[in-house]
């Protein structure tokens, strides 16, 4: 299950993605917890309608102490999914926005490797010329070279690359694992 991800081209385009992942997550929270309701209310229902026993009877006070302790089990046990969900949510999407911000770094520093060999092909006296025109504008900033700029960003890129992919096996391993083969 090997699938390629390109890149949304801008910030809004990925804030659509994200959004549309959350709301994706919502309607799926939303129907298993409808279903669940329903299903709850359908045995409630069934249980008292066929089972009209006193609730004097020291039995049926157990029987119903325990529905309300596994009742809200069941409902802490949700609520900490629903959080880990949230959670994990939130993680991709600084993630998601780390690694937007790594590519855009990856690009101004390809921007600027090509600008510096743009500047490289021009000649000597018109890059002297600048320099005499603003020296403390040109020589208090120094340019640094393509190559320390690609490697770091390269860098980063990795590490941001690997914090997703670790971040991407931790959900996929939290996941119930229905339907794998």
């Amino acid at each position: 299950m090997n699938q390629t991800y390109t890149q949304p081209e801008n910030t809004e385009e990925s804030e659509m993605v994200v959004a549309a992942a959350v709301e994706e997550l919502q309607v799926v929270v939303s129907d298993v917890d409808q279903f669940l309701s329903c299903w709850l209310d359908r045995l409630s229902d069934t249980v008292v309608s066929h089972q009209p026993l006193p609730t004097t009877d020291p039995q049926l006070r157990k029987r119903i102490k325990d529905f309300q302790r596994q009742q809200a089990e069941w409902d802490n046990q949700r609520q900490c999914e629903e959080l880990e969900i949230q959670r994990k949510l939130d993680e991709i999407t600084q993630a998601w926005l780390h690694l937007e911000a790594e590519q855009r770094k990856l690009l101004q520093a390809k921007e600027l490797q090509m600008l510096g060999s743009q500047e490289s092909s021009v000649s000597g006296d018109a890059v002297s010329a600048v320099t005499r025109t603003s020296p403390e504008r040109y020589e208090s900033e120094p340019i640094p070279s393509a190559d320390s700029l690609s490697s770091n960003v390269k860098h980063s890129s990795d590490t941001t690359v690997q914090q997703f992919q670790r971040l991407r096996r931790e959900i996929e391993s939290s996941r119930p694992h229905l339907g794998r083969r």
